[in-house]
């Protein structure tokens, strides 16, 4: 643990009071913080890379990539944009409501709480914040302790440039966010693994917290025969073995034809010595494990009975070092046929299973049995046939679907990003990222006047039968009709014909009053 907030109450309740007293709210207060942050990034940004270096052994050109230059793109749209977003949103009503006002309000959910993991210790906190700032929340930022060295250079800038008031960093292990987890929260952002996810759900649930819960899973890669080879493996390479594979969305096992395997055997092989050297270990290119408890994890698969490795599998526990290693797997080597570990669980390491198959139904079928049927990130097809691609697009129910690449589905500000069932709920990038925190509060304004038209629906022991059966024809026309007759030829004549006739019947109620 780094500290303990034995001022817990006292953060939170001022977080409330500044929230109620509607600090966050103006489109100044949300611009000026994401200006903030802008020079936050440049200002922390070569300190920050020789802190990821230090945790993961992140190459600098990848720290760029993935944490700057990510951060930069969502900040930008989120400014290019905020203006728009914090709008009411009209609504298309029927006839029956066309003398009132109908909009949506774009309201900030409140106080929230926002846990960062630590593969990617900038992106994955700062740009749920993003969202939190762009709604107009107040919010407790909890970083991940395991990346200590980002976490504290994080925690300085932030201290820095960001309205302290409003947000605050509290920084700690497994303890401090249990203590956290024990108030109410207005929204709970989440990006880690599903064992905690279902931990932060099941607290959330205690005080009835809406969350966003961005988990993982073992995202799978489908490849046919009409794939060009070398760009299929450069491009899965690539993905796999960024951030040495610790990363939610990189691919975790590949299904190729049983027919093509040696040779996708030999180009992942080659693009493995193109992109990192015959000599991983002394590469610039390439990272290292978190921890000493994740590599453990990762070369305990290895030893498993039915694994065997095609290539790499190297090893060494001082530098928390393991080379990319390709492996395949037989089932029917281990008692039971049962799966090993790494393709019932999620690896998130540099260990890429390639599985041979002869039919892809099968192999969608088979993919059901994997990791007990969850539902994974982000799944991944190379093909240029439209029937492949289909029958994965509608066989695998995933969060998200790439066709010929890997992980930029995530980049597109404009696609919303999340998973479904076991890897997560709720989404986040882009405008979604503000949807997250926003409650969209529904709003409706009537005149005062006009109450003879109002007078209709009001009981009353001496309204005629004639009249019910009016108002009933009426409003069976605005509310069932109303489109079919706007749209209609006579469109126009019908719209007035149903108008007079509302003015007719509370002209005729009240010559009757």
């Amino acid at each position: 643990e780094y500290k303990s907030y034995l001022r817990m109450d006292e953060i939170i309740g001022d977080l409330r009071k500044n929230f109620a007293e509607g600090r966050t709210r103006s489109y100044e207060w949300r611009w000026n913080q994401l200006v903030a942050m802008s020079r936050m990034i440049r200002a922390m940004r070569e300190e920050a890379e020789e802190a990821a270096h230090h945790d993961q052994g992140k190459p600098a050109e990848e720290f760029y990539d993935t944490e700057i230059r990510f951060l930069d793109h969502e900040l930008g749209y989120a400014m290019k944009h905020l203006r728009i977003w914090m709008r009411n949103t009209s609504v298309k009503t029927d006839m029956v409501y066309a003398g009132d006002t109908v909009y949506l309000y774009p309201e900030p959910r409140g106080v929230a709480l926002i846990f960062g993991p630590w593969n990617y210790p900038l992106q994955l906190v700062l740009v749920p914040l993003i969202g939190a700032i762009t709604a107009g929340c107040c919010c407790v930022l909890k970083p991940s302790e395991i990346s200590e060295h980002s976490t504290r250079v994080l925690e300085k800038y932030f201290n820095r440039f960001m309205d302290t008031a409003c947000m605050r960093m509290v920084l700690g292990g497994p303890k401090i966010a249990e203590e956290l987890l024990g108030y109410k929260w207005d929204h709970i952002f989440f990006t880690g693994s599903t064992h905690v996810g279902r931990i932060i759900a099941r607290k959330a649930a205690d005080h009835l917290t809406s969350t966003t819960l961005e988990l993982g899973g073992k995202c799978p890669v489908f490849v046919d025969k009409t794939a060009v080879i070398t760009n299929t493996a450069n491009r899965i390479v690539w993905a796999k073995f960024m951030n040495n594979g610790q990363t939610c969305v990189a691919p975790d096992h590949v299904f190729v034809p049983r027919e093509l395997m040696k040779e996708y055997e030999k180009a992942l092989i080659s693009s493995i010595i193109k992109m990192y050297g015959k000599d991983v270990r002394s590469s610039t290119n390439y990272g290292r494990i978190i921890s000493s408890n994740h590599f453990n994890r990762l070369v305990g698969y290895l030893r498993e009975e039915g694994v065997h490795v095609l290539y790499g599998g190297e090893s060494d526990p001082s530098d928390r070092f393991i080379s990319p290693t390709l492996v395949t797997c037989n089932f029917a080597e281990r008692k039971g046929g049962s799966l090993p570990s790494l393709m019932r669980e999620e690896i998130f390491g540099p260990i890429l299973p390639i599985i041979p198959y002869n039919d892809i139904d099968t192999v969608i079928t088979y993919r059901h049995n994997i990791a007990g049927k969850d539902s994974p990130l982000s799944s991944y097809c190379f093909s240029t046939d439209n029937s492949f691609i289909n029958k994965v697009e509608r066989g695998v129910p995933s969060g998200s679907l790439n066709v010929n690449d890997l992980i930029f589905v995530i980049c597109v500000p404009q696609l919303p990003f999340g998973g479904v069932g076991a890897s997560g709920s709720g989404r986040y990038h882009g405008k979604a990222s503000f949807d997250a925190f926003t409650n969209y509060k529904s709003v409706m304004k009537r005149p005062m006047g006009m109450e003879a038209i109002n007078d209709s629906r009001y009981p009353a022991p001496d309204k005629s039968r004639f009249l019910r059966n009016l108002k009933e024809f009426v409003y069976y026309l605005a509310f069932y009709n109303s489109e079919k007759y706007i749209k209609s030829e006579w469109g126009w004549t019908c719209t007035l014909s149903l108008v007079a006739m509302v003015v007719g019947v509370s002209m005729v109620m009240m010559l009757m009053q």
